[in-house]
């Protein structure tokens, strides 16, 4: 027998090898409301699993028993087992020793048998709040798995097929699973600067078939506006791959299928994605809702209670916020654009870290222009291009902006542009400290208006 102590109640549990479930026969947690099948000796039981923390030796560890008060005795079955990394010993007069592994080198780590999460609790002395912090080690190079999300079903729009295209040929290094299906989408290979070949699907046609999910996001201005000017610890959690963590359902899985044939033998096979693929148009939608669904993130690749964090290309730390060396070099690194579409992806990247750049619009009227099919002087252009381009380099760190103080702004408009300028500011100390830089094409009927003869007064809303 083994002495454990879950939910701070002492258990003596049976230590059973064969069986795969550890379960309690008296409660020790709130039931989670869900039922699991145990298929044993007595036939097929119905059990409640209740997620408790367990006192094992020197570690705590949160794992989900099975409640099962029909059972004669408590269970430390494979699942538990497993997990501690125990050993079993015999002696020559017969008696056995369980022994639980050295897990001091693995600070964190969890476990997916018997369907339950395991988190390792660990002490940091980086910031006061990490030891409420739950900590999950995902296994290397492999994205975890949503156990508690269920399978994702795609929906077809009325009268939509699977899409059937032509497979490139494929090398075999790209074989996510195999798959019987009546459907086939193209796929070709990306090297992304290493010697690994990484397979790229064609699922524009999949997308086209597919109903498309609308998430309502926030603007990134309004989201940095939610942040507390008084904040000295932040989390940035990044959320984009979470995709891959959601299992696609089974009758939904032939819309991603496609071909690889074997350069060896000359064997055709088919494959598909058994979770949410990456260029799926819904893929980062349906992870939204990640508390939920009982989403975790490795601590280790997450920067959580830090002093200064990276969060959508900016660089976040008590009171301020400053553009990322990312953004910067991605806009000085644009070359002069000689076509509409490059146009296009110059003013989104810059229009990216438009707060930081005094005038944008006035300065970004004359691509805009451009994109109409209007010609100006080409050297007016070209000034106009560099001064955008070396704005976000000069850029101060604007500070976050404080709704429990007034603000002020200060506008100005060139006569004969049709462009608003202004600079929102709020006052620290004895100087006004810039929250952003504000520019706007003023429409026809604004323009007709007449002018302000006397200071704005901001109002609180």
């Amino acid at each position: 027998m083994v002495r454990i102590n879950p939910g701070g109640q002492t258990v003596n549990c049976m230590v059973d090898t064969g069986a795969e479930h550890s379960v309690v026969t008296q409660k020790v947690a709130p039931l989670s409301g869900r039922e699991v099948t145990i298929i044993g000796a007595i036939g097929t039981t119905p059990a409640d699993p209740s997620a408790a923390p367990a006192d094992l030796g020197s570690h705590q560890v949160v794992h989900e028993f099975p409640y099962l008060p029909d059972c004669p005795v408590p269970l430390m079955s494979r699942d538990l087992l497993a997990k501690m990394g125990a050993e079993i010993t015999f002696a020559q007069d017969c008696s056995a020793q369980l022994r639980v592994g050295d897990l001091s080198s693995d600070p964190a780590f969890s476990s997916a048998q018997g369907g339950g999460m395991e988190t390792l609790y660990s002490q940091s002395e980086d910031s006061p709040l990490e030891p409420e912090l739950e900590e999950e080690l995902p296994l290397k190079g492999t994205p975890g798995l949503a156990r508690k999300h269920a399978p994702v079903l795609i929906d077809l729009k009325p009268g939509a097929q699977p899409a059937k295209l032509r497979q490139d040929p494929v090398p075999r290094n790209a074989i996510p699973g195999p798959s019987r299906a009546t459907a086939s989408v193209g796929t070709s290979l990306a090297k992304p600067g290493t010697s690994d070949y990484r397979p790229v699907q064609d699922l524009r046609a999949v997308n086209e078939a597919v109903v498309t999910l609308h998430w309502v996001l926030p603007t990134p201005y309004t989201l940095l506006g939610l942040i507390p000017s008084e904040a000295e610890w932040f989390t940035g959690l990044d959320k984009k791959d979470a995709f891959f963590c959601l299992q696609l359902a089974p009758s939904s899985q032939p819309l991603f299928a496609f071909k690889w044939e074997n350069p060896t033998t000359g064997a055709k096979e088919q494959f598909t994605w058994t979770r949410l693929p990456q260029g799926f148009e819904n893929s980062p939608t349906l992870p939204h809702g990640g508390k939920e669904h009982e989403l975790r993130v490795s601590k280790r690749n997450a920067p959580i209670c830090q002093r200064e964090v990276k969060y959508l290309g900016f660089r976040i730390t008590r009171g301020k916020r400053r553009l990322g060396t990312g953004g910067k070099q991605a806009v000085c690194a644009i070359p002069v654009p000689s076509t509409q579409r490059q146009i296009r992806e110059f003013l989104g990247a810059a229009g990216f870290c438009q707060i930081w750049i005094p005038g944008f619009s006035e300065l970004a009227k004359l691509f805009c222009e451009a994109l109409k099919g209007e010609e100006r002087h080409p050297l007016t252009g070209e000034k106009a291009f560099m001064t955008i381009k070396a704005k976000p380099t000069e850029a101060p760190a604007l500070g976050l902006p404080d709704v429990t103080q007034d603000f002020n702004l200060f506008a100005h408009e060139n006569n004969g542009d049709g462009v608003a300028l202004g600079v929102l500011t709020q006052e620290l100390g004895s100087w006004q400290r810039p929250v952003a830089y504000l520019s706007k094409q003023i429409d026809l009927v604004a323009s007709g208006w007449p002018h302000a003869s006397g200071p704005l007064q901001p109002r609180p809303y």
